[in-house]
């Protein structure tokens, strides 16, 4: 059964076409992926979905009494509304079911007269059979999964709603809908603002979520953990491939080259029929044979019924270029016993950090533990309050924040790169076009900017002054993956030295050399990428329960009989421990030469998507593993 059905939609504004040719369909349960450059519509399609638009042409088809979940802006709330009471206003209808049935609980032993008990214990039964349809018991412990995992603490649960950050608003926001179990979900960008454990959990909760979801997202892990179909939107128009976010590259490569292909073979064709209609004119003319003027005609028109194959073309990307920068010294950044305060909050404690030249380093850690701060404090932006910082010879350091702000506002793009970089327009107009901002872009206010806009000028600024020490805080927010891939080949033929914050586990995957976690004020190392930081996390957790299996534990008193039968169950519990051991053990050996050999295979696209692919598999066993691991050892704590 289809939840939601788009027909041919079109739709313009102002006279632009947005929409021109979009199809698509969400199954019930389905979990879909839609895929396209910031500006190519996706925004447009979920206003359609809910109504709040209406299209040009085509035809929507919605699954009668299905409720759509979906934030399209922050709502306001009046001063001194709590966050847990705009939670509570998803579910209002079930807790205010439960205070009307706690109501006639207290009415019922209340009541002596056993015709008004009767009346009272009939509407009691069927509010409590609604209130059970609604799983009202249950309503929360629902609200703790959701604000557990995405970090709405006891504490934020008290704040007033309006002091919150935006980020902050939309967690909530994002809680509300979970919370309300909609039949289906409208996700924009659901990832932004979260931090990486958040992020999982979410992938958890949309993997086991029983409705169905339209996601647009720009975090390729993401995609590739939640969705089973992607909906690609280009110049107006879709295109729909089955699998997730990987197999939609892999099918969409394959296109490409059948398309280009069939485009030099026609082009092989046409330029053939092009010189046989010359041939047979030029015999024409030399004999004056009308035949052959004929045959040229025919073979002409035959031309003209070509339905010409569009040769495949790539959409505009961002011209970055940082491949000649000056050299640095050895040591690029040295913190010496760092630690930092604000008020009775710590946030570091006595850190080192030591960077040297061309290393590519990703700082990883929960939202608020500290990150931007270290930034901060190598900028010179804030001082800590013990320790020393060092920054080395010959530096010029390029730092973009996550928050961009601007001194003046109503300063145009054009304008404010003028007066940052003095140059004549033409030089100006032609920089900022390698950034995508073309024609009257250049004239757009900077506060009037979107995400994506404000980063690609603060781009387009770092890369003129040609740094060699970047500090990049979430680099790929607010960018689209043509961007992110763009970025990503630039950084890694970069001769600089990078640090870096991100969520974003491919990007950091791919450019990391080192990942350094902050958590519990203190920094720790891990020399590898991020899968490497991951599997070592991995393999401390399976240390922690190994000395768990190990540790003796005392025997109760029994007879000799249920003894006997226990210790036979604990000779199969361990003797299946040790053999999960041993695949573990395994597993890693493989995961191990798997990295290698992505490192050896460099750029070889296909066969890098096989060894993810490969690497993904391995995964997912050893997290199997893990789980019998801890069902097994659970069964020996319980003894």
């Amino acid at each position: 059964m289809k939840d939601i059905t788009l027909s041919a939609i079109k739709k313009s504004f102002g006279g632009f076409e947005v929409l021109q040719n979009v199809s698509l369909d969400l199954i019930r349960g389905e979990k879909l992926g839609l895929i396209g450059r910031n500006g190519s519509g996706k925004t447009t399609i979920f206003r359609l979905i809910t109504g709040a638009e209406e299209p040009d042409a085509g035809a929507i088809s919605v699954a009668k009494g299905a409720t759509i979940g979906y934030i399209e802006q922050i709502p306001d709330y009046a001063d001194g509304t709590e966050v847990i009471e705009v939670l509570k206003q998803s579910c209002r209808h079930i807790y205010d079911l439960r205070d009307e049935l706690r109501i006639l609980e207290h009415c019922i032993s209340g009541t002596e007269d056993k015709s008004s008990q009767t009346k009272l214990i009939s509407k009691y039964e069927k509010l409590l059979m609604r209130f059970e349809h609604l799983e009202g018991y249950d309503i929360d412990v629902k609200l703790g999964k959701v604000c557990t995992g995405l970090k709405i603490t006891d504490q934020m649960l008290h704040r007033d709603y309006n002091s919150l950050s935006g980020g902050e608003k939309t967690r909530v926001m994002l809680s509300q809908i979970f919370l309300n179990h909609p039949d289906i979900l409208l996700l924009d960008e659901p990832t932004n603002h979260l931090d990486i454990e958040s992020i999982e959990w979410l992938e958890e909760f949309i993997s086991q979520y029983k409705g169905s979801a339209i996601i647009v997202a720009h975090d390729r892990y993401f995609l590739d953990a939640t969705v089973s179909k992607v909906v690609e939107l280009e110049n107006g128009r879709t295109k729909t491939y089955k699998g997730n976010y990987s197999k939609y590259i892999e099918l969409r490569e394959e296109e490409i080259q059948r398309q280009f292909s069939a485009f030099k073979n026609q082009q092989k064709k046409i330029e053939a029929m092009e010189e046989a209609i010359k041939r047979f004119r030029d015999w024409g003319t030399r004999t004056d044979n009308p035949a052959m003027f004929k045959k040229a005609m025919n073979m002409e028109r035959r031309l003209e019924r070509i339905k010409r194959v569009d040769k495949p073309t790539d959409a505009k990307k961002m011209g970055l270029d940082l491949s000649s920068v000056q050299r640095s010294g050895k040591d690029v950044i040295k913190l010496n016993e760092i630690s930092k305060s604000y008020d009775d909050l710590a946030l570091l404690d006595s850190i080192d950090l030591f960077v040297y030249y061309q290393e590519h380093i990703c700082i990883l850690g929960k939202n608020g533990t500290g990150k931007t701060t270290i930034f901060k404090i190598i900028g010179g932006e804030i001082q800590p309050d013990n320790g020393e910082v060092k920054l080395g010879s010959r530096l010029n350091v390029g730092y973009l924040e996550q928050e961009v702000h601007f001194e003046n506002e109503n300063e145009s793009v054009l304008d404010a790169y003028r007066r940052m970089f003095p140059m004549q327009e033409d030089r100006a107009r032609t920089s900022l076009a390698r950034f995508l901002f073309f024609g009257n872009d250049v004239f757009k206010r900077l506060g009037y900017l979107s995400g994506g806009e404000k980063v690609r000028f603060q781009l387009c600024v770092l890369m003129k002054k040609n740094p060699n020490l970047l500090l990049l805080d979430e680099p790929t927010n607010h960018l689209d993956i043509d961007s992110m891939e763009m970025l990503e080949e630039v950084l890694l033929d970069y001769k600089g030295t990078i640090l870096f914050i991100s969520h974003d586990r491919y990007f950091i995957n791919k450019i990391a050399h080192k990942v350094i976690e902050l958590e519990h004020h203190k920094l720790h190392v891990y020399l590898g990428n991020y899968d490497f930081y991951r599997n070592k996390k991995l393999s401390r957790s399976q240390e922690n329960i190994k000395k768990r299996i190990n540790k003796e534990k005392p025997i109760s008193q029994q007879d000799h009989t249920s003894r006997r039968k226990s210790a036979n169950k604990e000779k199969s519990r361990l003797r299946r421990l040790q053999e999960i051991e041993n695949e573990v053990d395994e597993i890693e050996l493989k995961t191990a030469q798997t990295e290698k050999d992505i490192d050896a295979y460099g750029r070889d696209y296909q066969k890098l998507l096989e060894l993810y692919e490969q690497k993904k598999l391995l995964q997912d066993k050893l997290d199997e593993l893990l789980k019998e691991w801890a069902d097994l050892d659970a069964l020996q704590q319980a003894k």
